[in-house]
């Protein structure tokens, strides 16, 4: 056949030529496209051109290539006995994969759900990236249309398909975050809920997905503001509660969910009990955090924040004395390093000055300056919090400077001159 004849080394130099051998490969699969007739791919010089190519593209991705060494290799796994078909029809599978996760179109159909499957990994890697904060629009929108490919072409009741619905729900959620698009919040919803649906209540992920959920449902409210999706969040989070063990390394982080809906939904309500409700679930999240744990310092400072609120509405002392006993704890969670820390610090200096303002301990607003000045030091790094905390500072020392109290008490303690 006419393609034969154009033999490596007969043609111009085809030899290790990446341009040269594509062509090649692309000849043989359009001919067997155009003809029907699969013996274009079966010779001898298309395993050798194939073969060829792939060395030459060895070690990079070149999706070109392998597009067409994926076509040539399935169409030579669809006409081989099956006995003989398993090598190509792996290495096909094994070159599609990159096609399928580059957002490539005209993949063999028979193909697609295990190729999704095969792109699990990069979707996983592209997740775990993206909840490092990248701020960067392109990759979140690639890693979108990537799990959407995944969740598409799983096979609806397949064990992998509630699992590819829920992290479509994580990658929307993330480029929600970022973006703030509405459709990314009511999209991430519906997944995570199919996800649920599809997923028996006894299977290990289940809490964590109706965790998710509620996550998602909260983030819907705060683009349209539907009640609903507010009391939805809070049954979806104690279910998920309700459905992890008293062991589980999770129970902590469903506990947080839970307290973190109930008191999106009192900001709205105002409702005491949704309230009183947030700082007993976010003082049990605490319980369960291990003490040793690097995320423990987060659910003391909701809890301190909750505590806080709810001083502002009872007055009751023991809230802020509460405040700042765990304020003092995270501090010393944090170890000294870290935004987290900062943060710990900013808010024990607040909880600190509060209290001054109610018990006039002078004691309380000399440690309040000082947690506020080494909150300020903490986030040089971060110029934007680093501002809010020389605010706090700011008007800690502006207190201390106008307090009657504390100027009587330095002129006897030595620290003011006549």
């Amino acid at each position: 056949m006419l393609i034969d004849k154009c033999r490596v080394g007969d043609c111009g130099g085809l030899v290790g030529q990446r341009d040269e051998l594509l062509t090649a490969v692309r000849a043989r699969v359009d001919e067997v496209s155009s003809t029907g007739d699969s013996s274009a791919v079966l010779t001898a010089a298309a395993r050798s051109e194939a073969r060829r190519l792939a060395e030459r593209v060895e070690g990079e991705f070149d999706v070109e290539a392998a597009y067409a060494l994926g076509w040539l290799h399935y169409l030579r796994s669809e006409a081989l006995p099956d006995a003989t078909a398993g090598q190509d029809l792996e290495d096909a599978l094994q070159f599609f994969t990159g096609c399928f996760i580059a957002g490539w179109n005209d993949l063999p159909r028979p193909l697609l759900a295990a190729l999704a499957e095969r792109a699990v990994p990069a979707g996983m890697d592209g997740l775990e990236y993206a909840s490092q904060g990248t701020a960067d629009p392109t990759f979140l929108t690639s890693l979108v249309a990537l799990w959407r490919r995944i969740a598409d072409n799983i096979p609806a009741g397949a064990p992998e398909w509630p699992r590819a619905q829920a992290n479509l729900g994580a990658a929307l959620q993330r480029r929600f975050a970022l973006l703030g698009e509405a459709a990314d919040a009511d999209e991430a919803v519906n997944a995570i809920d199919a996800a649920v649906g599809g997923t028996p209540d006894d299977h290990p992920y289940y809490a964590m997905l109706l965790s998710d959920l509620a996550v998602a449902l909260v983030g819907r409210f705060e683009c349209f503001g539907s009640p609903r999706d507010q009391d939805d969040a809070v049954d979806a989070a104690r279910a998920s509660v309700q459905a992890t063990p008293e062991d589980s390394p999770h129970r902590a982080m469903h506990l947080g969910t839970l307290a973190s809906a109930l008191r999106v939904r009192f900001d709205r309500t105002a409702e005491a009990a949704d309230l009183e409700q947030a700082v007993e679930v976010s003082r049990a999240a605490v319980r369960a955090m291990p003490e040793d744990h690097a995320d423990r310092a987060e659910y003391l400072n909701f809890l301190i924040r909750n505590l806080r609120i709810r001083f502002q509405r009872t007055q009751d002392l023991e809230d802020l004395r509460e405040a700042v006993e765990m304020g003092r704890e995270a501090v010393r969670c944090t170890d000294g390093h870290g935004p987290t820390h900062a943060y710990s610090l900013h808010l024990l200096g607040f909880a600190l000055q509060e209290r001054f303002e109610h018990t006039e301990d002078l004691t309380d607003l000399d440690e309040a300056i000082e947690a506020a000045r080494a909150a300020a030091h903490a986030a040089l790094s971060d110029p934007t919090r680093r501002a809010a905390y020389l605010n706090n500072l700011d008007a800690a020392l502006q207190m201390r400077f106008e307090c009657p109290i504390w100027t009587r008490q330095s002129r006897r303690d030595g620290r003011l001159s006549e």
